[in-house]
């Protein structure tokens, strides 16, 4: 390598680096509105839409809504199963709770349906069967547009490999954290400022020239 870097040197840092880029997005603050959505990840059979169940994982995402309506953090909890027990536990978790001013919007899925009595906040449902949106405008479009390209992204750097889930949740929070950074240049910098927080030390020596 022309810097006379070893290849393990340079797994060990984008390694290293994607689990402060984790710490980061992943760091624990509660939100008081958000949008929640549970999507699957995985190779998809056939590349027909139909996805076979070994290699593939269900997440739940829970989505900041900033003030604006612009997409804010997006937390992702890979789960066993999409039931009530374990929905709830993961979004009592990250959401402020007893207040009226928290504001969780979500679809249908009957595994949402104790959250507003459970944990004493506004839960608003998004219809789907009737269209993208509510007529009073409530939507979940945030949640899944993150879904869509962060997905898109993960298969273009990881060659549409997945993994396991522990590979998937550091990838998943890269992709979420260049969402709204376009330019590489900023992402960079925003990379600068996450790593004087995170610092880490590196296994290997930098050789000497």
């Amino acid at each position: 390598l022309l810097l006379g870097v070893s290849k393990k040197m340079i797994k060990d840092w984008s390694g290293k680096f994607l689990s402060r880029v984790y710490a980061h997005e992943q760091r624990e603050e509660r939100f008081s509105r958000v949008q929640i959505d549970e999507t699957m990840i995985g190779k998809r059979k056939n590349n027909r839409g139909a996805r076979a169940r070994e290699g593939c994982f269900w997440f739940l995402t829970i989505t900041e809504v900033q003030r604006d309506g612009s997409t804010g953090r997006t937390v992702w909890t890979p789960v066993p199963d999409r039931s009530r027990a374990t929905l709830l536990k993961i979004i009592e978790k990250w959401v402020v709770t007893n207040s009226d001013r928290t504001i969780v919007t979500t679809d249908q899925w009957r595994g949402y349906s104790n959250v507003p009595e459970v944990l004493d906040i506004c839960h608003i449902l998004v219809n789907h069967q009737k269209g993208f949106a509510n007529e009073d405008g409530a939507h979940t479009n945030n949640a899944e547009g993150v879904h869509g390209v962060v997905k898109r992204f993960m298969k273009e750097i990881n060659g549409g490999k997945y993994g396991t889930p522990d590979d998937i949740q550091p990838l998943a929070a890269f992709g979420t954290f260049c969402l709204g950074k376009p330019d590489w240049a900023d992402r960079f910098a925003a990379a600068l400022q996450i790593l004087k927080d995170y610092a880490f030390t590196t296994v290997e020596p930098i050789p000497a020239r």
